[in-house]
This record gives C-alpha cells, structure tokens and sequence, in this order.
C-alpha cells in the first residue's frame, strides 16, 4: 500500500462546479433508461480515448449532429498538448453565438484517470436539492 494519495501522478477525479455550495448530498449520475430499472451497478461512461468530458445533453447532439467525429479529434489534439489540464469548448464554435455568450464554454475535456475504463460520475446536490456539482472518479475500482 502506498502512503502517497497521488497513485503514480494519475488524475483520481474531475469536478465541474455548478455553484458555490458544499454538497449535501450525493447520488450516482444515471441516464434516464437506468434511473427507470436498469442496470446502475454498470452504469458510467466508456472510455477508449483516454479522455472524458462534461458538456450538456443539447450541445454534444449539436457537436456530433453537425461535424461528425471531427470535435472529438480536436479535443484530443487539444489535450495531448494541453498535457495534464482541461481543454474547452466555447459556445460560439458550436452554434455561432457571438459575445458574452459566444465566450461561455459549453464542453470542458480532461484526461481520464488510468486511461480506457468505465467511470462513475456523482451528482452533489445541495440541502434544498438543487445540483451544486458534477464529480467523475476516475479510480477504476472492483466490481
């Protein structure tokens, strides 16, 4: 067992922050087919890439609905030179908003963990319910 919390200088975590509160509570993020019955012990996002991401459900049917795969190339380009940091998406290069709101960033890609596995991601909700946060753990862990 290692005494060091850093496993080998990999990623353990990503947070995407919706407001500045403390959480809580917290509940494993579920598409909607799991939330209803399905299978949650499996339930996370694949990843063969190296990589994950937070976007919104509208913005990544945009992204894959109009420019194919080829986002998803630049994001990994990004990435590889960004090295260990986050790389964005603003708003503008996915629908042509111009101003403050061309500059809001609508995905945020990061470096995932031990590489290629399946993640979980957990929603912080606040004391009234409201999501304060998005956390993917990137540690793979035993069924």
């Amino acid at each position: 067992m290692q005494d060091d919390p850093v496993m080998d200088g990999l990623i353990a975590a990503a947070r995407l922050c919706i407001r500045d509160e403390s959480a809580a509570s917290w509940e494993q993020a579920l598409p909607g087919h799991l939330r209803d019955g399905g299978d949650a012990e499996v339930a996370g996002y694949d990843v063969n890439a190296g990589a994950g991401c937070f976007t919104d459900e509208q913005t990544f049917r945009r992204l894959s609905e109009e420019s194919g795969s080829g986002w998803q190339l630049t994001l990994m380009e990004d990435l590889a030179w960004m090295r260990d940091a986050p790389t964005v998406i603003p708003r503008a290069e996915v629908d042509g908003s111009s101003g403050d709101e061309g500059d809001e960033n609508v995905l945020v890609a990061f470096p995932s963990g031990e590489g290629d596995g399946t993640y979980r991601t957990w929603v912080g909700r606040t004391r009234g319910g409201e999501i304060t946060c998005f956390v993917t753990d990137f540690l793979l862990h035993d069924a």
